[in-house]
């Protein structure tokens, strides 16, 4: 049987072998069942509504659901556009931001090696970001300064001001 992932209350449940467990393989309780089994049919509702979606309403979607905590819905989505689109810059950096989202700045880091050669704002910023999450304020820097210098926005200036306050002997 197909393992399947929920969130619920900021917390991952599967559902394998007719039960669900934690993050922790700890048998939910008997009492969330009729939540998370509500979670994962709209899961599937909004995963089967996403094949018929363009691109960008697929993205939409899963930057909707990284934006209410929906981070498995949201990794799932953009997943499933690169799988169409390996090479789709926006897609890779939404992925970045959930991988962040779910504590692996080393992943978030992985899926956007492919993209640092292209010229993508927020695939350096996102870079940026999880070189924070790692301390890795050096690094973060240079990222940031790339995203900042073709064109990066709000949350690069974001990522500068947090390199700034962690490390402001970086900008004397």
């Amino acid at each position: 049987m197909a393992k399947r992932q929920v969130e619920l209350k900021g917390q991952e449940y599967t559902w394998t072998d007719g039960n669900w467990y934690d993050a922790k393989s700890v048998r939910a309780p008997s009492a969330m069942w009729d939540e998370l089994n509500v979670l994962l049919a709209a899961q599937d509702l909004s995963a089967e509504a996403a094949q018929d979606l363009s691109v960008d309403e697929t993205l939409a979607r899963a930057k909707n659901a990284k934006s209410e905590r929906k981070l498995a819905l949201a990794e799932r989505l953009v997943r499933e556009v690169l799988r169409a689109h390996p090479q789709h810059h926006g897609a890779a950096a939404v992925l970045s931001g959930v991988l962040r989202d779910r504590g692996l700045p080393d992943e978030a880091l992985r899926v956007t090696a492919p993209f640092v050669g292209d010229s993508y704002a927020a695939i350096f910023t996102t870079r940026a970001a999880a070189l924070c999450d790692l301390a890795r304020w050096e690094e973060a820097k240079r990222e940031v300064g790339r995203a900042l210098a073709i064109g990066g926005e709000r949350e690069a200036f974001a990522v500068r001001n947090r390199i700034k306050k962690e490390r402001p002997d970086l900008y004397d």
